[in-house]
């Protein structure tokens, strides 16, 4: 059954397949690399996931758990996709995981999505191409309900506002099922934990991050943007969603 998740995370930084140890900054004063290691992946649950069925007509059911929030679980179980690396000193968790990109951040304050989609099912494109534009057309939608126009940049993947990035893209693929996915940056809270590094690898000189929040000048709830996100994730990948 195809998936998508979209969620809160507790505060977690994550480092992709290409990703610089040293663009945490806190790691420039800390032993760092002697502490990042290779092993178990960190198991993670999901707390009171409201259900929310999504399908194409004639296609495959399409599945919505809303407004999950995600934990890191302190008993670690062998895994391919994430491992534990250390904790940075705003208590968030650091994760080696399995997709390409550099350094980025998730935690409150942002909406966070992981379509998981069989891409040779009926409706899709066993191109990567193809799905990594279609994930940054969703967004692009998303911020245009905002009265925003999204452009991609040549710097990487991702969705950009006035030249700083307000949207991470970072996708991995088994099987042509997907895994990984995107985050909106909304609220202002989330902000300061993007200060401990150089997101994406994209410094304040080159126009570091933003959020919708600051774009617009007014305060949003998480639940607007999520709603935004799923409409615009149906017109985009033409898919149902069914309560």
């Amino acid at each position: 059954m195809d998936s998508l998740i979209i969620l809160q995370h507790s505060p977690v930084y994550t480092l992709g397949r290409r990703g610089d140890v040293h663009n945490f900054l806190f790691s420039q004063n800390r032993e760092t690399e002697g502490l990042l290691k290779r092993g178990g992946g960190a198991a993670q649950s999901a707390e009171n996931p409201a259900n929310m069925g999504i399908g194409r007509a004639g296609g495959s059911d399409f599945h919505h758990i809303y407004h999950s929030i995600i934990h890191a679980n302190p008993d670690y179980s062998e895994s391919s996709d994430a491992s534990l690396l250390f904790h940075p000193s705003n208590s968030a968790l650091l994760l080696r995981v399995d997709r390409g990109g550099d350094v980025t951040f998730h935690g409150p304050g942002q909406v966070t999505c992981y379509p998981i989609l069989d891409l040779s099912g009926p409706g899709y494109k066993k191109d990567l191409h193809w799905y990594l534009a279609s994930v940054e057309d969703v967004v692009i939608e998303t911020l245009g309900e905002f009265g925003l126009r999204g452009e991609r940049d040549p710097r990487g993947t991702g969705v950009w506002v006035g030249g700083r990035k307000i949207a991470q893209v970072g996708i991995g693929c088994s099987g042509w099922v997907t895994k990984h996915g995107f985050a909106v940056n909304v609220k202002k809270s989330c902000m300061p934990y993007f200060g401990e590094i150089v997101p994406c690898g994209i410094d304040e000189k080159e126009g570091g991050v933003v959020c919708l929040e600051d774009v617009i000048g007014e305060e949003l709830d998480i639940a607007t943007v999520d709603e935004a996100i799923r409409r615009s994730f149906t017109k985009v990948f033409g898919v149902e969603m069914q309560t």
